[in-house]
């Protein structure tokens, strides 16, 4: 009976031949599962699923009422589950064998409701945009692919005057059968930039990635009333812009220099300045207070997603080290603000050398948006008293306070600032 079944199952495979199949593509990654889900208006029979590898040296194969007619369940990892409603046949690991033709049959002996899937495997698929001397930017696109009869892919980039299509460096068949398509191109800092590029096969985006090039964030811990200054160079002949984010706006970027000109309205308000030598731009702020906590960034004209510096400035308030009372009562106390959610590290070093970091620190948002972390630690007597207690944040030290020899109950130990 299945014999009979699966002769006319092949007679009816040999009839569809002739006919034009509409097929929904799939692009899977190799190595990731996938499945796929076939709706049948039968609910009291499985649905039948015929596939065919676009590898010549893997046979085709047939699934009737949920079972392999080859022995294959090994060789290629798949299984189908069926609840009366639609048919799913799934894939553990995507490998090369597994690109092909599937059709799923709720009724093998007519061709109404069979749906048709072309699967192709991806490997190799990347966009790179990096800075390569100094004075470029590269932008390189790849993708290796294997299918059945497949066209080879689209690399397109948006620019800001719109969408362009970029024209494919070569395209070859590997060692393992995949073909591999590549797009490489070198960017003067001076040009106009991509801000997104991807991969299409026909109207299927398969990887749209947004070009920035943004170097790793840089965190300071800068004392109230002090000065700071921080400088950006480039080799573009474009003016470069300094951006500021204030941390308790998060959203709100502001403008705060850009085409050799200040923003003269947050000049006044920030007390900044902004001065250019030789492509080197500094920005100065003479007198640091809280509201000067935030992120700032410098980025290129010719295009705002390239940014040369990205810098997270949290101001401290308040730092102290006291010790009062007896038996001794040690208070450590720090308050900051800052775009950082991070909070200090409060630690004591005891005689033998041994460091303790101090875990019963309390931290709270205060009604300025600033972090105020303190803490409390009482030593009674037979108890090792503290050398030297340390306010960290990110391995920088902020202060550190010296217990002194003979010290009088109800007199606080003091700190050295570290500023």
């Amino acid at each position: 009976m299945v014999v009979t079944a699966l002769i006319d199952i092949l007679i009816t495979v040999s009839v569809a031949d002739s006919f034009e199949f509409q097929f929904v593509d799939y692009f899977v990654k190799l190595n990731e599962a996938w499945s796929v889900n076939c709706s049948t208006p039968y609910p009291d029979k499985w649905a039948d699923w015929v596939f065919s590898s676009a590898d010549s040296e893997y046979d085709s194969y047939i699934f009737m009422d949920g079972k392999f007619i080859q022995s294959m369940e090994d060789r290629y990892e798949m299984s189908v589950s069926d609840d009366g409603r639609r048919s799913s046949l799934s894939v553990q690991h995507m490998t090369k064998q597994h690109a092909g033709l599937y059709s799923c049959w709720p009724d093998a002996t007519t061709f109404d409701h069979r749906q048709h899937y072309k699967v192709i495997v991806l490997d190799d698929l990347s966009i790179d945009f990096t800075k390569s001397d100094g004075e470029s930017i590269s932008l390189n696109m790849s993708v290796s692919y294997f299918g059945y009869k497949q066209e080879d892919p689209t690399f397109k980039c948006t620019f800001g005057y719109g969408e362009k299509i970029m024209n494919i460096k070569s395209c070859k068949v590997k060692d393992n059968d995949f073909s591999n398509c590549r797009f490489e191109f070198l960017y003067d800092l001076d040009e106009e930039i991509p801000i997104k590029c991807g991969v299409y096969f026909g109207n299927h985006s398969i990887n749209g990635v947004y070009l920035t090039l943004s170097p790793e964030t840089e965190v300071y811990f800068v004392h109230k009333e002090t000065t700071w200054q921080v400088s950006c160079t480039t080799a573009s002949s474009h003016p470069m812009k300094w951006l500021f984010t204030n941390f308790k706006v998060p959203n709100t970027t502001i403008a705060l220099y850009q085409k050799w000109i200040q923003n003269a309205s947050y000049a006044d308000r920030y007390s900044f300045k902004v001065s250019e030598n030789r492509s080197t731009y500094t920005m100065s702020i003479g007198h640091v207070d809280l509201n000067h906590a935030g992120t700032y960034i410098c980025t290129h004209k010719s295009s705002g997603h390239l940014v040369e510096r990205c810098i997270q400035l949290n101001v401290i308030d308040e730092t102290s080290i006291d010790v009062f009372g007896d038996p001794m009562k040690l208070i450590m106390l720090s308050s900051h603000a800052g775009s950082n959610v991070s909070v200090p590290t409060f630690s004591c070093e005891f005689d033998g050398g041994m460091v303790a970091v101090m875990e019963n620190m309390e931290c709270k948002v205060t009604k300025q948006n600033s972090t105020r972390c303190h803490l409390v630690q009482e030593y009674g007597d037979g108890q090792k008293h503290p050398k030297e207690c340390y306010i960290k944040f990110n391995d920088q030290l902020l202060l550190k306070g010296v217990c002194l020899n003979g010290r009088v109950p109800g007199m606080g130990m003091g700190g050295v600032d570290t500023k």
